[in-house]
């Protein structure tokens, strides 16, 4: 018989524990064994793994706690998503990000493969004459969507909030909206924001120069001054937290699949060694 009373947590982190990832009624060791049976192929993995737990060296992810001993074997925390400009597309990562929270897990989402607000949409009309038949409402209105689905579906179940990142390119043509789109106190509550930022416009920042916006479609929207964007984005990170930075041409560099895939975000997860100052 396991004696609760040998765990080296005080009251308050048991409270918090048993709240976070423990079943109704169940107590931590039988959390801790639930969890070790997933895993153990035999009575020693078995033994080794409890032993970890119990003695606070080792402790797996929020999905792992929530969902072994279930029918539900989503065991990874991190998650990114694609995203392709279309409504199809924004609905059908809707449903997936409501799935990964329903198993306590985040959600990376680039947000800035959406058009920017007021482009024009087209019909589906055979031919190079396309025209027209309405607005986009662009890449920061549909950020809401996905903020109300992490408010509404608590991760895992559970009192845990849903943790969602949203990214978008420095060149987007809505990137001054979206850094201070979560300006007023609440707004997109549910998620952090980040902005990526490439060797371009660095080089644009270090020059004191306008860089040029690109929409999603490929066309070129203008251009705005480096120096402003920059001094905005630091504005806004002191003021609220948000946005942060993906240096997003470093990441690539390191990307080992970058001959078939770049990257265009990363989730909102850090190990526990991350320097955040």
């Amino acid at each position: 018989m396991i004696n609760e009373n040998k765990l080296n947590l005080s009251e308050n982190a048991q409270n918090i524990f048993k709240t976070l990832y423990s079943f109704t009624d169940e107590t931590i060791p039988e959390t801790f064994i639930r969890v070790a049976k997933e895993f153990a192929t035999d009575d020693a993995s078995f033994k080794f793994a409890y032993d970890l737990m119990q003695n606070n060296i080792w402790r797996p992810n929020t999905p792992v706690f929530f969902n072994a001993g279930t029918a539900d074997k989503l065991f990874s925390a991190c998650w990114v998503v694609g995203l392709n400009d279309s409504m199809d597309s924004i609905y059908d990562i809707a449903n997936v990000a409501r799935k990964i929270f329903q198993y306590g897990a985040g959600i990376g989402i680039p947000i800035g493969n959406l058009r920017e607000n007021d482009a024009n949409i087209y019909g589906k009309v055979k031919g190079e004459n396309r025209v027209p038949i309405g607005k986009s409402s662009g890449a920061i209105s549909f950020m809401k969507l996905y903020d109300v689905i992490g408010e509404t579906t608590k991760s895992g179940g559970r009192t845990r909030r849903a943790a969602i990142l949203c990214a978008m390119p420095v060149d987007h043509p809505d990137i001054l909206d979206f850094i201070s789109c979560k300006e007023i106190d609440g707004r997109l509550s549910n998620m952090n924001i980040s902005v990526s930022i490439d060797d371009k416009f660095m080089q644009a920042l270090k020059d004191k120069v306008p860089y040029k916006l690109i929409s999603p479609t490929g066309e070129e929207k203008g251009s705005v001054d480096a120096l402003h964007v920059w001094d905005k984005l630091c504005e806004m990170s002191h003021k609220t937290a948000d946005p942060g930075i993906l240096f997003i041409d470093t990441i690539n560099e390191s990307n080992l699949l970058k001959s078939k895939i770049k990257i265009e975000c990363t989730n909102p997860c850090i190990t526990g060694d991350t320097l955040v100052t």
